[in-house]
């Protein structure tokens, strides 16, 4: 499924967008438990890290806080603060004058987050 800069921006917070941060930014697939499933990562068969199937980065701050965490171990930190310049309307072009500028930075609600999180990951 190749997804679209506009695509990823028209998303609601929610399922697609969480299976798309666990899929692509934290590497991890579903596997079943049960009659419900959990997100994990594998190394040769050995699960290196794992999250529970009620993680919801979009909606939930902490977990959107996880992404961003995971992002900056990737190195991948400035496309990400690119890319949520873009989702949260802030001009990146060095005209940030105002403090309001930052303080949509700052106060970026976790389906934001995740946006700019695909968007740097994906190169879009």
């Amino acid at each position: 499924m190749t997804l679209t800069r506009e695509e990823i921006q028209g998303m609601k917070s929610g399922k697609k967008l969480n299976d798309l941060v666990m899929q692509h930014i934290f590497k991890m697939k579903k596997e079943p438990v049960g009659e419900s499933f959990t997100w994990v990562y594998e190394v040769d068969g050995k699960i290196m890290d794992w999250r529970p199937h009620y993680f919801n980065p979009s909606a939930d701050i902490s977990a959107a806080w996880e992404v961003e965490e995971f992002i900056a171990k990737r190195n991948d930190h400035g496309w990400y603060v690119r890319a949520l310049c873009d989702v949260v309307g802030t001009p990146r072009d060095g005209t940030r004058v105002l403090a309001m500028d930052d303080w949509r930075m700052l106060h970026a609600k976790p389906e934001q987050r995740c946006k700019a999180a695909l968007l740097a990951v994906l190169n879009l």
